[in-house]
Formats: structure tokens, sequence, C-alpha cells
């Protein structure tokens, strides 16, 4: 259970309202919700690469000999605890390994930052995000759109 206000609790099959709501709080609630689902898939992902990392191995599986450690044990398990499929968790994983925490912004969906993921350079990356916010966030780089040889699609346009 996790309370989300001293009036509402979170539960695993939704919420739970233990007194009346003021807008003002029910608004609250709303935002808090908003940003966990938006950054849950880089919580995941970081997660995932973490446990790929030699020492998450090395300590989640001790007995297998250090040349058969494989992701496919971390995902296997990463699968049945969360419940999420194994392409999904690749994807959050892949973003959260190819966009560093010091390049994502709060301001864009996790989409825009799944554009850039497949770009080689930081500093790319970081100009595209830029370009983003710029044109509005979530209206910024088309999600719809994947990324070109010349970058993503902005605002209907390549740039």
């Amino acid at each position: 259970l996790v309370p989300l206000n001293p009036k509402v609790t979170m539960t695993p099959l939704g919420l739970e309202v233990h007194e009346p709501l003021t807008f003002a709080e029910w608004c609250e609630i709303g935002r808090r919700i908003g940003k966990a689902m938006r950054s849950i898939a880089f919580v995941v992902g970081d997660w995932l690469v973490y446990g790929e990392g030699r020492d998450g191995q090395q300590m989640f599986w001790p007995e297998i000999p250090e040349h058969d450690i494989i992701p496919h044990h971390l995902y296997a398990e990463a699968s049945r605890l969360t419940g999420m499929d194994l392409s999904t968790l690749h994807n959050h994983a892949y973003v959260a390994r190819h966009v560093h925490r010091s390049l994502r912004n709060e301001k864009l969906a996790w989409e825009h930052h799944k554009k850039v993921a497949k770009l080689k350079d930081d500093a790319e990356k970081a100009r595209w995000l830029r370009i983003a916010v710029k044109a509005g966030g979530s209206n910024g780089i088309s999600t719809s759109a994947a990324v070109s040889r010349t970058g993503p699609v902005v605002g209907g346009r390549s740039t």
C-alpha cells in the first residue's frame, strides 16, 4: 500500500479514498500519479541496467559461473517479478542504457527519449531533446516517426 495523501491509499487493485477530497487534493493526486506513470519506464530500465552490471549479476547469482552469466537470467526473473513481457523490459533497458540520466528531461515523455536513444552522440541526443522541449514537450518530437539519418521528426517535419 502506498499513501498518496493522508486521505488516499494506492493498492494493487486501485485507490482507496478514506475521506472526501477537495478539488485541490484530487488534482495533486493526479499530478503524483502522472509523474509516477511518466517515470516508470526509466525506473524499470535503470533497475534492469543495474542488474545487468557485473556487480549486480555476481551478487544475484553467485552459483552461476561468471562466464555463463547472461542477461537472459536477469530478464526472465524481471519478467516474473514485474509481470512485464520481455520485449517491454528490453525496450526500457535499451533507453535507460542509451539515454543517460543527465540527458533526460522530465518535461518530455519517455517516448521522446526512446526516439533519441538510437543516436550515437550524446550531444545530438541532448540537442534533439532541447528541440522537443522548445516545440512544446509532448507535441515536439513525433513519437510516431522513427529517427532518420537526419534526426527525429519535430512538429511534423524533419529538422
